[in-house]
C-alpha cells in the first residue's frame, strides 16, 4: 500500500510540473504577442500579428530557420543590373495574375531546416522554366534538396544565395522526384539523389545582383519587370507572428537573415515608404496570407534591410553577329596587323585564331581583344612564312560565326643596316656628355647607345635607342670628374649592325 501511494504521488507531481511548463511556455508566448500587438498599435502599423506555426517556437528553433548567410566581400559575382527606368506597369505589378496567368509555383515548407537560401533560388528557377516556356500555372516543382546536398552552397545551417544560382546556372536543377526534400542534415548526401539526374536538370542563362549592401526600391521594381526575383531580409522575432497586412518592423530582437521569391509589388501613398512588396515565403500555407507576405517599401531603409542581396534570372544572351571584311593593313617580318568590320552591338568582346603555312586549316585561339574592337596586331612571327587568319564575336550567348579567311606571308628579313661611324663625344658640363655619330644605313629602325665608367673600361651596357636617322645623343646625370666610353650600333629586324668607334670622354670636375 505504502509503494502505490509514493506511486500516485509521483505521476501526480510529474503531471503537474507538465501543466505548469506548458502555461508557462503560453503565458511567455501571449506576453510576446500583445508586446507586439501594442507595438504595431502604438506605430500606426497596418498588420495583424497571432499565434502562427511558428511564433511559438523556441528562440533557438525559430534563429534556425533563417539561414541566408551574407556573401564575403572578397566572393566574386555578376555585374549589378543598371537600374534604368521602370518599365513594369505603373502601381502595381503581380507574377501571380500577370494577364490572368500564375507564373509563380506553389508555397513550400522548409521545414526545421535553414535553407531558405535553396527555396528561394530554387523558386526563383521554377518562375523562370514557367515564364520561359509560358507554362502559367504549371506546378514545375524543382529538387531543393539538390542544392543542399550537392552544390557546397550551403546546408540545413544556412547558405549563399549567390552560390546557389551560380549552380543552378551552371548545373541547373532536377524535378523534386530525382531527390525529395527531407528537411534534415542527416541525409544531406549527393549520392541520395535517383541516378540520372544530371541529365534532367533545367539551368538559367544567367544571373546577376540588382541590388546588394545598399537597396534600391526602383531598381528591384524595375527588375521585377522581367520576372520574381531572389531577395533577403533581417528577420526580427515579431515577424514569426505575422498574419496578414502591410509587415513593418516593430518590435523583438534578431532572429537571422532570411532569403525569399519576390514577386510583385502595389504603389500606394497610403502606405510608409510609398507601397509595398508581395513576397512568397518557404514556411507553409499556414503562415502568413497563404505563405505570403506583404512588407513596406519603407523596410528598405530599416533594421529589416529589405531588398538586400537581390538576385534576377535572365535568360541567355543572343550571339552576336559575326564580323567581317577581315583583311590586313600592315604586314612585316614579324608582325601582321588584321582589321575587320563590326557588325555586332552585344558583343563581349572577339576571338582571334590563326594557323601557319600555305593552305593550313587547323586554327588556334591566339588572343582575345575587347567590345568595339576592329583590329589586332600578332607581332612576334617568323619571317618568310604563310598565315591565315578568322576572327568571330563572342557574348555570354555564345560565339558568332567566323568571319572570312584573311592569309598574308610575311616577307624575307631586310639584311642588317650599315654601322654608324664617326662617333664623337664632348663632355659640356660636369654631368652631361653629347655624342654624334654618321648614320651610313638607309634601313634601320633605330640606334642603340652603350656605354662603360672608366679610361679602359671593356663592359658595355646598353643605356638608350634612338629611333631612325638620328645622329645624337646627350647623356645626362653624369658624375662629375668621370671618365666614360661609349660605342653605338645601328639595327632592324635582320638584325644589328657592327659598332661604330669607342670615344673616349671625361666630365670635368
Amino acid at each position: 500500500m505504502t509503494v502505490q501511494r509514493r506511486s500516485c504521488r509521483f505521476f501526480a507531481a510529474a503531471f503537474v510540473f507538465t501543466l505548469l511548463g506548458i502555461f508557462s511556455a503560453s503565458t511567455c508566448f501571449g506576453g510576446e504577442l500583445e508586446e507586439i500587438r501594442a507595438m504595431i498599435k502604438a506605430k500606426g502599423h497596418k498588420w495583424e500579428a497571432g499565434e502562427t506555426p511558428l511564433s511559438k517556437l523556441p528562440l533557438a528553433a525559430r534563429k534556425g530557420l533563417c539561414g541566408h548567410l551574407k556573401p564575403q566581400t572578397s566572393v566574386s559575382a555578376p555585374a549589378i543590373v543598371s537600374e534604368g527606368a521602370v518599365a513594369a506597369v505603373t502601381g502595381t505589378l503581380d507574377w501571380r495574375s500577370m494577364s490572368g496567368q500564375n507564373f509563380v509555383t506553389p508555397v513550400r515548407n522548409q521545414g526545421s531546416c535553414g535553407s531558405c537560401w535553396a527555396f528561394a533560388t530554387t523558386a526563383a528557377l521554377e518562375s523562370y522554366i514557367l515564364i520561359k516556356d509560358s507554362l502559367p500555372a504549371v506546378d514545375d516543382n524543382r529538387a531543393e534538396e539538390i542544392l543542399v546536398s550537392c552544390s557546397g552552397a550551403g546546408s540545413c545551417n544556412g547558405g549563399y544565395i549567390g552560390s546557389a544560382s551560380e549552380y543552378i546556372r551552371g548545373t541547373g536543377l532536377p524535378p523534386e522526384s530525382f531527390m525529395p526534400y527531407t528537411a534534415t542534415s542527416t541525409d544531406n548526401t549527393c549520392s541520395n539523389a535517383q541516378p540520372g539526374w544530371q541529365d534532367n536538370t533545367y539551368r538559367i542563362g544567367t544571373w546577376s545582383y540588382v541590388t546588394t549592401s545598399s537597396v534600391s526600391v526602383s531598381a528591384i521594381k524595375n527588375a521585377l519587370a522581367s520576372g520574381p526575383l531572389v531577395t533577403t531580409f533581417d528577420v526580427y522575432n515579431d515577424f514569426f507572428s505575422y498574419k496578414s497586412g502591410i509587415y513593418e518592423y516593430a518590435t523583438g530582437s534578431l532572429a537571422g537573415g532570411h532569403a525569399v521569391l519576390l514577386v510583385g509589388y502595389v504603389d500606394d501613398a497610403t502606405v510608409n515608404g510609398g507601397g509595398y512588396f508581395i513576397v512568397k515565403n518557404s514556411w507553409g500555407t499556414g503562415w502568413g496570407e497563404g505563405g505570403y507576405f506583404r512588407i513596406a517599401y519603407s523596410q528598405a531603409a530599416s533594421p529589416v534591410g529589405f531588398g538586400e542581396y537581390t538576385i534576377a534570372y535572365g535568360q541567355p544572351a543572343t550571339p552576336p553577329a559575326a564580323p567581317s571584311g577581315l583583311t590586313f593593313s600592315e604586314v612585316s617580318a614579324t608582325s601582321i596587323k588584321l582589321t575587320w568590320s563590326d557588325n555586332a552591338s552585344n558583343e563581349s568582346g572577339y576571338k582571334i585564331e590563326r594557323c601557319a603555312g600555305a593552305g593550313c586549316s587547323s586554327f588556334s585561339q591566339i588572343a582575345t581583344v575587347g567590345s568595339n574592337a576592329t583590329s589586332y596586331t600578332n607581332s612576334g612571327l617568323k619571317a618568310s612564312t604563310a598565315y591565315s587568319y578568322r576572327v568571330r564575336a563572342y557574348n555570354s550567348g555564345g560565339d558568332s560565326a567566323y568571319s572570312n579567311v584573311a592569309s598574308a606571308t610575311t616577307p624575307a628579313l631586310p639584311p642588317a643596316p650599315a654601322a654608324p661611324t664617326n662617333l664623337v663625344g664632348t663632355a659640356i658640363s660636369k654631368t652631361q656628355i653629347n655624342l654624334s655619330w654618321t648614320d651610313n644605313a638607309s634601313n634601320e629602325d633605330g640606334f642603340k647607345i652603350e656605354r662603360c665608367t672608366g679610361a679602359t673600361c671593356t663592359k658595355f651596357a646598353q643605356i638608350a635607342t634612338v629611333v631612325a636617322n638620328t645622329t645624337s645623343y646627350g647623356n645626362t646625370g653624369l658624375k662629375k670628374g668621370t671618365t666614360y666610353r661609349y660605342r653605338v650600333s645601328a639595327h632592324n629586324a635582320g638584325g644589328a649592325s657592327g659598332y661604330s668607334n669607342t670615344v673616349t670622354a671625361t666630365t670635368p670636375r
